[in-house]
């Protein structure tokens, strides 16, 4: 990220490093809009699975 540091919480993955990633390599209009579809279906997956885990600890 041009030398930033991010530092890494949980929660969803924020739409302005989807749009970031898509700028570095030039993914505009429907397969930017394709690329953050799945990334966010990916990321209910990953959610969904964190709340499993944390109740099959809690």
């Amino acid at each position: 990220m041009d030398g930033m540091m991010v530092e890494l919480v949980p929660g969803r993955i924020p739409w302005r490093l989807i749009d970031r990633f898509a700028a570095r390599y030039g993914i505009v209009g429907e397969e930017f809009e394709f690329l953050h579809e799945i990334v966010t279906q990916l990321d209910d997956e990953r959610m969904a699975w964190k709340r499993e885990q944390g109740a099959q600890e809690g």
